[in-house]
């Protein structure tokens, strides 16, 4: 357990050092609403930048906190595995867009 979203980041960057990937990395991507505050001692560790990457949420029709997958700004996309395996079908009309998905 974490003491915060702070911690994390710490002991996230420690890890990422001692596998030696921080050369690797160009940025430091963070999903807003809880990233940005594991990402900053991240970025700060290894000198880059935190670039947020904004996205919303797309809730079951079951339970609101449970998130079936993700629409970026841009419109893109991603749905979570799970989602492929339920006979369920989704429309989401935010951003001025309709989609709909079966499976």
């Amino acid at each position: 357990m974490y003491i915060n979203r702070i911690d994390a980041g710490k002991i996230l960057l420690e890890e990422i050092l001692k596998r030696g990937l921080a050369t690797s990395l160009s940025f430091v991507f963070a999903i807003p609403r809880g990233g940005i505050e594991v990402a900053y001692p991240i970025a700060e560790g290894i000198g880059k930048r935190i670039v947020p990457v904004v996205v919303h949420k797309i809730p079951s029709s079951i339970n609101e906190e449970f998130a079936i997958g993700a629409i970026s700004v841009f419109g893109d996309i991603t749905l979570t595995r799970l989602y492929h395996f339920k006979n369920m079908k989704v429309t989401i009309n935010q951003y001025f867009k309709v989609i709909y998905f079966k499976t």
